[in-house]
């Protein structure tokens, strides 16, 4: 609770969003993952995910650009983003030293460039992927996407 001291004394003030049940807070949109896009993968793919309803951002958003595996996978962890990547080689062992030590981090999500294109117009199957795996527990885990099959 926050306190403003005004000339006639302290007076409380509260922040009754916190008094409010769950039912009656303004609800906002969420997605089952918030999806870190790894620097190979074009910017747009963020939009691509973003527009679909994936909350998503960059490695240049987070001005990461350049830096090594190990600080891009550093800063998902702490960030709580799920890495969406198609540099398996480093990442899978990354994340497997990660939970072998005990720590916990939200998925890496391996992307690669036989499957999908990294074309701006090729992010189309990449977003239905990923939007595939709602519902799916990826934290602790390295998946690797495959392109929906239509239905």
């Amino acid at each position: 609770m926050r306190w403003r001291g005004q000339l006639t004394g302290r007076v409380r003030r509260r922040d009754h969003g916190k008094d409010r049940s769950s039912s009656q807070r303004p609800r906002r949109r969420r997605s089952a993952v918030t999806v870190l896009v790894d620097e190979m993968h074009p910017a747009t793919v963020a939009g691509a995910l973003e527009a679909a309803g994936i909350e998503a951002t960059t490695v240049a958003d987070l001005r990461l650009a350049g830096a090594s595996d190990p600080e891009v996978f550093g800063a998902a962890v702490a960030g709580g983003y799920a890495v969406l990547t198609e540099n398996v080689g480093d990442f899978a062992p990354l994340a497997a030293a990660h939970s072998t030590a005990g720590r916990h981090h939200h998925g890496v999500l391996i992307a690669l460039s036989s499957r999908f294109s990294r074309r701006p117009a090729g992010s189309g199957p990449l977003v239905a992927a990923i939007q595939a795996l709602t519902g799916e527990q990826i934290a602790d885990r390295v998946v690797s996407l495959a392109q929906a099959v239509p239905r």
